[in-house]
């Protein structure tokens, strides 16, 4: 959970979650804000702290900071050794290493893809520490 205040349906959800033996996860928030109200009673009540996809992937992958590590934490071994399968994630990556830093919108013209596959992929290049954002725009890590 991201935002939720006290009295939501994220929060009905996330009990649902709980009753089922699921992991419930929940970004940290401002304690002034009502919509950090649910997370923070979240984590006060046992689920897990979350602030990057790392954390998440943590919590399943044993040693993945031992993995990242090996991978260099970077989308290439030598200059055109794409690590991904994902042809979406192969252009997002070629594409980035060929311009620099471009924004989603210059990412989908590029690549002449539409944006939902552009903006999954971005998020699952990101969620593996092949790609990273700053400013708005996107570069290889």
């Amino acid at each position: 959970m991201v935002e939720a205040p006290l009295k939501s349906g994220a929060l009905i959800t996330t009990k649902f979650a709980t009753e089922q033996n699921r992991d419930v996860f929940a970004v940290p928030g401002n304690i002034f804000s009502p919509n950090s109200n649910g997370p923070n009673m979240l984590i006060q009540g046992g689920a897990k702290p979350i602030f990057s996809g790392q954390d998440i992937l943590g919590a399943y992958y044993q040693n993945l900071e031992l993995k990242l590590s090996a991978i260099g934490g970077s989308a290439f071994g030598g200059k055109n050794n794409i690590s991904t399968k994902n042809p979406v994630q192969k252009k997002i990556l070629v594409i980035l290493d060929e311009k620099g830093e471009l924004t989603a919108d210059e990412l989908m013209r590029e690549s002449d893809t539409d944006a939902s596959q552009i903006l999954a992929a971005i998020s699952i290049l990101e969620i593996k520490g092949k790609i990273k954002q700053r400013s708005g725009k996107y570069s290889l890590t």
